[in-house]
């Protein structure tokens, strides 16, 4: 079993130089190499850990959406998850039609005969997992991500070796592999042929030492057992970091010192001091789940955090006393804010979950109303001074109308779900002709 990342979720890391997550100590290089636009965005996104010893589709310690997957384990009664960040979160063993709601990362996941549904409730989008050819009998690949109208990107994964990802409008993004089934290259397959989009290059040892962008641009990564040591950026930047026994950050600068800074980690005592390139040393205090709850500046000045059993922000105190209060409902929406000036804002669910009104800090209203065929997409809006706007959908749950007062707006899309045009009370506003 690989070891995963220990960072926690991105809102509630701290982060600093190169980034460094400023509690574990983990050196952190992400990026999104490309994005095809569209209804449900194709987005390749990686992200390299060095406290990860996974290894997957783009090599050691890196990892991406369309390498997320599950495994089961019936004796031990759970379910690991591996996320498109690298972490991992559990759920309990869950048979046909049973379902489980995991607070802490707003996502439930369903069982439904031969596959697993992940619902994401803040991306409201579904992400569907099976057993695909060449796999443990307990080990589910993810093969869609679906938004609630039924549009997808699909996957294509042979012997855990990605071939091929295709989009809601057909799309194609092709993938070369080499021998260990690491992604080498992704290539946009259209009718004039084929398109490079990135590609990359690994070590003996299963590193990712390139980066290649659609442009011929090349970001090139050093390692030493395993950790990254220097990453020389496609502008000719050049960033470095040195790392303690224990695999800890504790040193990393970039070109002319660029984002210097040291780290001294006091994890039993449960504090770390960071030190930047002037000097300065702020002290970071943390729970053993490392959350933070004290931020002192190098002027001593101390911001306060406190969180509630689910890992959610519950009160920041700042250096003045000021406090910013945060509650939740049973499922975990966000219900409302208060304001160190005693202002707040307020959030309202339906019984499906969906926000149905918002009260700003000047009290202004605004109500959403959902379709009843449809009840994830809004019909009508109706503003702070009462305006009401409708929207009209088609099958595809793309906005065709937009209608306030009498003024309307008329949009359409080509067979590939591109907007080709937009019309304001009979005019053409705008029209746009896309590549196949």
């Amino acid at each position: 079993m690989p070891q995963f990342t220990h960072s926690l979720k991105s809102e509630l890391s701290f982060y600093g130089f190169g980034p460094v997550n400023l509690i574990t100590g983990a050196v952190i290089y992400e990026g999104v190499d490309f994005c095809i636009s569209g209804i449900v965005p194709l987005e390749w996104k990686r992200i390299w850990y060095s406290d990860s010893s996974y290894i997957g589709m783009l090599g050691h310690g890196v990892h991406t959406l369309f390498d997320s997957h599950l495994i089961t384990f019936e004796e031990e009664n759970c379910i690991g998850l591996v996320l498109e960040d690298g972490r991992v979160c559990g759920f309990e063993f869950l048979y046909n039609d049973e379902e489980y709601y995991n607070r802490e990362e707003r996502l439930t996941l369903r069982k439904s005969n031969e596959e697993f549904r992940l619902f994401d409730h803040n991306k409201k989008l579904y992400y569907i997992y099976k057993s695909v050819f060449g796999a443990k009998n307990n080990y589910y690949h993810l093969v869609k991500i679906e938004n609630e109208t039924g549009l997808s990107i699909k996957l294509d994964i042979i012997n855990n070796s990605l071939q091929k990802i295709t989009d809601p409008a057909g799309r194609t993004v092709r993938a070369d592999t080499d021998t260990n089934g690491r992604v080498t290259s992704l290539s946009l397959v259209t009718d004039k042929g084929e398109e490079r989009l990135v590609s990359y290059t690994y070590d003996e040892v299963g590193n990712m030492t390139s980066i290649t962008d659609a442009l011929g641009q090349t970001t090139h990564i050093r390692y030493t057992a395993h950790l990254m040591t220097e990453k020389t950026d496609r502008n000719g930047n050049i960033y470095r970091w040195e790392y303690d026994s224990k695999g800890r950050c504790v040193h990393t600068y970039g070109t002319d010192g660029m984002l210097e800074g040291r780290i001294e980690y006091h994890p039993t005592e449960g504090y770390n001091l960071v030190t930047d390139s002037t000097g300065g040393t702020t002290t970071y205090r943390y729970t053993p789940d490392q959350l933070v709850t004290s931020e002192i500046d190098p002027l001593g000045n101390e911001t306060r955090h406190s969180y509630t059993d689910f890992m959610e922000p519950y009160r920041t105190i700042d250096p003045e006393g000021g406090v910013t209060g945060y509650s939740y409902d049973n499922d975990g929406n966000l219900t409302g804010v208060t304001y160190p000036d005693g202002s707040g804002e307020m959030y309202i669910y339906d019984d499906k979950g969906r926000l149905s009104i918002h009260v700003d800090r000047e009290g202004n209203k605004t109500v959403r109303l959902y379709d009843t065929e449809r009840p994830h997409l809004v019909s009508r809006f109706i503003d702070r001074d009462g305006g009401v706007t409708e929207f009209t959908y088609d099958s595809h749950g793309q906005p065709v109308g937009i209608g306030k007062g009498d003024r309307r707006s008329e949009l359409s899309y080509d067979g590939s779900l591109n907007l080709v045009s937009w019309h304001e009370d009979g005019r053409l506003l705008g029209g746009w002709k896309h590549d196949a």
